[in-house]
């Protein structure tokens, strides 16, 4: 959908930008080297590294560190391999500076190869993620922990069936009218600061509504990590998905603005980075 949003002259900026920074070999050569090689690691534990071993947990754990004496620390998202799918991502840049039928031959080329290579890893149980699937008492219990892949830090295989839908998906907007698509593509434009909003709406929201619910408790303002919560505690599945449109709402309403001001403000350097 960029090349839908851009002139001609700006694809092409970005394209050289892009490849002067990082040369597609280069960045395709880190991104297959941690995405697919990562997962070797597993068996590597920081308490195994002594002193040395936060700095283990902050390339490949998630867990809570003491790099300093009472300063503790909790690693959400290990680096690794998220650094190879940035480096992924700028090499997949180079697609759009194709022909459009090329671009889109490739992506559902691209996009159903790597459906396939997680169809095919995760069937062996050997290799690619930490949690091997089984045999349950019936499929769909048997479907779910077959694609139930390790998050934190993303798996070979979580990526390789995450990414492969994304890219299908954008095979199927580009074939589509975009104009049906603009919410997604005011959210796409304003990646970060969709991704930071979205922290402080959804735990502002769960305090909002453990308000009106239970009152001032010793959940109510920090439902993370509480241990002790009321039997009733949250909603039905039905009033979760209603909250989270409503989230989805306000976050486009929020990005919308949000696009606007970045418009009338391009001089500003670090709106780019949101």
């Amino acid at each position: 959908m960029v090349d839908d949003f851009l002139s001609s002259s700006d694809l092409s900026s970005y394209s050289d930008n892009c490849c002067d920074r990082t040369p597609f070999r280069s960045a395709s050569a880190i991104a297959i080297f941690l995405i697919v090689g990562h997962n070797l690691f597993d068996n590597v534990q920081a308490e195994q590294l002594g002193n040395i071993g936060w700095i283990w947990t902050i390339l490949h754990e998630q867990k809570m560190i003491e790099p300093i004496s009472g300063f503790r620390l909790f690693i959400l998202y290990p680096l690794i391999p998220w650094i190879g799918v940035m480096a992924l991502g700028y090499a997949f840049g180079t697609l759009f500076e194709m022909e459009k039928e090329r671009r889109l031959q490739l992506l559902i080329n691209i996009g159903l190869s790597t459906i396939a290579a997680f169809i095919i890893i995760r069937a062996t149980n050997i290799y690619g993620d930490p949690n091997p699937w089984s045999i349950q008492s019936n499929f769909p219990n048997t479907l779910l922990s077959f694609i139930d892949c390790h998050k934190y830090p993303p798996s070979l295989l979580y990526l390789l069936i995450t990414l492969g839908l994304a890219i299908l998906l954008l095979y199927c907007l580009k074939k589509t009218k975009i104009r049906y698509f603009k919410p997604l593509i005011i959210l796409g434009q304003q990646p970060l600061f969709f991704y930071v909003i979205h922290i402080y709406l959804i735990h502002l929201t769960a305090i909002l509504f453990a308000l009106y619910r239970y009152g001032i408790e010793p959940f109510t303002f920090s439902q993370v990590g509480i241990s002790w919560k009321p039997k009733e505690f949250g909603y039905d599945l039905p009033i979760v998905y209603l909250i989270w449109l409503l989230i989805i709402f306000l976050l486009y309403i929020i990005c919308d603005w949000f696009a606007k001001y970045k418009k009338k403000h391009r001089g500003k350097w670090w709106l780019n980075y949101l």
